[in-house]
């Protein structure tokens, strides 16, 4: 009696350390750090299909995603175990989690039939140079709470390998005045944690200041292309660089290159935003020195405020206008310039104040 009972004891023990394994996510492990699915089957088993697919060189620094396969077997439910020898997987979603350095189901998936195959989502983030290799592990289960019957299999081992850094490559950086000031451009055939570029200027060659700044995409293989519109403020010779800027801080400069910004001809510009609330910026471009007044009427005609009066110098100018004391409506803002060698001109643009 005593030994009947010690042998019960033990076939239960073994009947729920299978099953609690199973059920809590580890079925067994990959060649990489295990015998496999053992405490469901001594052997692995021909009749299960175990797979891995994703793409097989990364560069370093990148991250993709993979999946892994399962067919076969009793094929009611299963699961899997999968590995890295050198470098970081991950889990994808929340059906996947990791235990002991691999990672496996969060539950076993169900299978629709006997000939489905079921799958989940991970990813692979390349750390070190050189080949890699992806293990994995799969159990189809019939079923009945016990590890009888279940069949594994290992899957076959997936080579990746991992290529040298992509820097930003630059392969052209061009400037092409316009009308209003200059545009920037700039073409990369990949990019690298990119964070994006400070566009720089210059009246010296060696005192820059920061333009703007240009998103960048990130870490890339293809070409992107770039444009960025500056508007000096006055006409003359100007010198532009790229400052790229990664993710975690580090940057590098582009080489200077110069052009000449000259201002042909009066324009005055739409206000932006338009409608506004409550204020709102008026551009202008001048030709040439001179005199000039910025007045603001209401919908009546009646004058209710002057931004500018008296010199300016040639060039481009903003000036702000906020409205935040007057009643929402259609205004109007004019423009009259008398410049140093005889220019006369006036201009009348609409806008709307919206509170």
């Amino acid at each position: 009696m005593k030994i009947n009972i010690i042998l019960a004891t033990i076939f239960l023990s073994v009947i729920m350390y299978g099953s609690a394994d199973f059920l809590t996510g580890f079925v067994g492990g990959t060649q990489l750090n295990s015998d496999g699915c053992v405490c469901h089957a001594l052997t692995a088993s021909l009749n299960v299909d175990v797979w891995i697919e994703g793409p097989d060189t990364v560069a370093q620094g990148e991250s993709a995603e993979y999946k892994v396969f399962l067919t076969g077997g009793p094929a009611i439910s299963g699961g899997f175990n999968t590995a890295s020898r050198f470098n970081d997987i991950s889990p994808a979603d929340t059906s996947v989690i990791e235990v002991d350095d691999e990672l496996t189901h969060n539950s076993p998936k169900s299978f629709s039939s006997l000939t489905d195959t079921i799958s989940w989502i991970f990813n692979y983030t390349a750390l070190t140079e050189g080949w890699d290799t992806l293990y994995s592990t799969g159990n189809s289960v019939n079923g009945n709470g016990i590890p009888t019957g279940d069949e594994w299999n290992f899957g076959e081992k997936f080579p990746v390998f991992v290529t040298p850094p992509v820097p930003v490559e630059l392969v052209s950086f061009t400037l092409k005045p316009i009308e209003k000031g200059i545009n920037v451009t700039w073409i990369t055939a990949s990019e690298l944690n990119n964070k994006g570029f400070e566009v720089q200027r210059s009246i010296d060659k060696e005192n820059f200041l920061t333009a703007g700044f240009v998103n960048g995409n990130g870490t890339t293989t293809e070409t992107s292309s770039y444009i960025f519109t500056d508007t000096p403020e006055k006409p003359g010779l100007y010198y532009y660089r790229l400052k790229q800027i990664d993710f975690d801080g580090t940057f590098s400069y582009s080489n200077v290159v110069s052009s000449e910004f000259i201002i042909n001809s009066f324009l005055l510009s739409q206000n932006y935003p338009n409608p506004f609330n409550p204020a709102t910026n008026i551009s202008f471009s001048l030709p040439s020195d001179g005199n000039l007044a910025l007045k603001i009427y209401d919908l009546k005609g009646e004058l209710i405020e002057v931004l500018a009066e008296g010199f300016i110098s040639q060039g481009n100018h903003s000036l702000k206008w906020d409205a935040a004391s007057f009643p929402s409506g259609i205004y109007f803002y004019q423009v009259n310039f008398q410049s140093n060698d005889g220019l006369n001109i006036s201009e009348v643009r609409k806008m709307v104040l919206s509170k």
